[in-house]
């Protein structure tokens, strides 16, 4: 939609023999969920996933929607962040041992005309890390503080300033701040 981006999602094409299928014409997100900024990644099991975030001014969710690779229907959920207006700009990878956790960070709404947010810890927008070690059934570190983020440190974070991976246990998280050091 040309007015509002009412529409707005993650449209999803897949390669067969090297060759595309035709242009998608919907989202994987369906009818009900207004997404942006998608981050796609698969797990060692092939389950395929998306994050994004979800809603609108003053509210915005994590939103992420998998399927196995063999499915045509995607599960959709959002992350159970709990941080005041939620979370944009998501970006996620897969690691642990067994190649199928799913690692997350997100940037807090920050405030402003345009998002609504509000600062979190003293800091306006910034970067927060989820974990699920089963796939997505569960959530054991969710609205996670890195280490060295204060607000004496940073006043603000950089949106889509940061950058996550993983190499089995390994995690590594990069945040390319405006005014500040790179942290790693």
């Amino acid at each position: 939609e040309a007015a509002g981006f009412s529409d707005r999602g993650t449209g999803y094409n897949k390669t067969t023999g090297g060759a595309f299928g035709p242009i998608p014409t919907s989202r994987i997100e369906g009818a009900a969920t207004r997404t942006g900024a998608p981050s796609y990644f698969v797990t060692d099991a092939g389950e395929e996933w998306v994050f994004s975030h979800g809603g609108g001014l003053g509210a915005f969710t994590v939103h992420y929607a998998h399927k196995a690779a063999s499915a045509t229907t995607w599960i959709q959920g959002n992350v159970p962040i709990t941080v005041p207006k939620g979370g944009l700009w998501a970006r996620a990878c897969a690691g642990g041992a067994d190649g199928n956790s799913i690692h997350v960070i997100y940037y807090t709404n920050p405030t402003g005309a345009s998002f609504g947010g509000e600062p979190v810890e003293g800091i306006d927008g910034m970067v927060k890390y989820c974990r699920s070690t089963d796939g997505g059934q569960t959530w054991d570190k969710i609205d996670i503080t890195l280490p060295g983020i204060t607000s004496d440190v940073y006043k603000s974070m950089s949106a889509e300033g940061y950058a996550i991976d993983a190499n089995g246990d390994n995690v590594a998280i990069a945040l390319f701040s405006q005014t500040n050091d790179c942290l790693l």
